[in-house]
């Protein structure tokens, strides 16, 4: 390692341990002494004996004859049995009130801050019961590749459990397809100016019922759910425009919120959102009996005619679009529910009539657009 040869000290310095685990190295000792040639290299085993579900810290400290004033340090973090995996992915370091939540709770958490602490490694094969994974108002930083990755598999493979709030991932991730739209269920509209509060809808009961009001934020995101891969509006902002979507699907659980969820007047605020969607993660979603079905099904498309991507808003139950050339090819054909819009991109079909059909449980609509090269 060194330019000359030199004896290595190594040690394992406990730094927060649980009091029935043992860290030590290979051999069962806990320092060791290794003697090198210049520029060889060592390998250094540890074995972690977890005797309780818990978090870890401690630190292998490097000590050298030749450099007898200079100690090294490397950090390790090491969980087992460990039930929340919190992650402030934002380099906006105020992560206090999730750290306070879940420390009051029985759960085991481990906590992750990308900024400081790098790339998580292979944490979706880990058994971790749920993911609370807080991106703040960041643009450029937040959802490595590999992190997306990973929470893939763990929603769509692995029956996972993820919390997900920032206003900047629709902006980072969207283009994602596999991630955003199939994994999360969601669909990104844009940014969202001119707002103050946001407040549960009635799509399901534990999200309904809830608002707040935001304290410090600049920036937000619209998010709607994806009805083709089961995500569903459960937030709405006070203008009007979705911000937050849930998705159930088999075991797997996802809430989604285009906005920071610990930027709030009120403390109780964060709390009592928190608390709802832990609810969800732990049990699933509770329909309203008391919502009201949609009786009347619509369907209107702007702008139209239209010169290449033309916007198709729906309101149903549940159905079938469908959109079909002039010849009666089906070329696009989606099961929709509620109220919702998908975008219709004509670039690679040739200018003409289009015919649009929305079939209900109990009725059909139908109308035309035209594409205008």
């Amino acid at each position: 390692m060194g330019e000359l040869d030199d004896n290595y000290r190594i040690s394992i310095a406990s730094l927060d341990v649980p009091d029935d685990w043992d860290i030590v190295f290979s051999d069962g000792s806990t320092s060791m002494s290794v003697d090198l040639a210049p520029l060889d290299t060592f390998s250094v085993e540890i074995s972690v004996a977890a005797n309780s579900a818990g978090v870890a810290h401690f630190g292998i400290v490097f000590h050298t004859d030749e450099l007898s004033t200079r100690y090294d340090t490397l950090y390790y973090s090491v969980g087992a049995g460990v039930q929340n995996l919190i992650v402030n992915d934002s380099d906006n370091p105020d992560s206090s009130r999730f750290i306070d939540y879940f420390v009051d709770s029985d759960e085991v958490s481990f906590y992750w801050r990308t900024a400081t602490d790098g790339n998580l490694g292979n944490f979706s094969t880990m058994g971790i019961g749920k993911i609370i994974w807080f991106c703040g108002e960041d643009t450029s930083i937040c959802l490595s590749d590999e992190h997306r990755s990973q929470l893939v598999n763990y929603i769509t493979s692995l029956g996972g459990k993820l919390l997900l709030a920032g206003s900047g991932i629709g902006y980072r991730t969207s283009s994602d397809a596999a991630f955003y739209r199939v994994a999360l269920g969601a669909s990104y509209d844009g940014a969202v100016s001119g707002v103050s509060s946001a407040s549960g809808t009635d799509a399901s009961e534990i999200f309904d019922g809830w608002s707040g009001t935001f304290s410090g934020v600049s920036r937000l995101e619209s998010v709607e759910g994806q009805s083709t891969f089961g995500g569903i509006t459960a937030f709405e902002y006070d203008d009007g425009s979705p911000a937050g979507i849930y998705k159930e699907a088999g075991e797997s659980r996802v809430v989604y919120l285009g906005f920071p969820i610990n930027n709030f007047l009120s403390h109780t605020t964060f709390d009592d959102l928190i608390n709802r969607c832990i609810e969800f993660l732990e049990s699933g979603a509770k329909i309203d009996e008391n919502r009201s079905k949609i009786k009347d099904i619509s369907l209107s498309a702007v702008p139209n005619p239209f010169n290449e991507k033309c916007e198709i808003h729906y309101r149903v139950d549940s159905g079938i679009l469908k959109i079909s050339d002039i010849s009666g090819k089906t070329i696009v054909s989606e099961n929709v529910e509620g109220d919702g819009k998908i975008c219709f991109d004509g670039k690679n079909y040739p200018s003409g009539i289009y015919f649009i059909t929305l079939d209900g449980i109990n009725d059909k609509v139908s109308s035309k657009i035209l594409l205008v090269r």
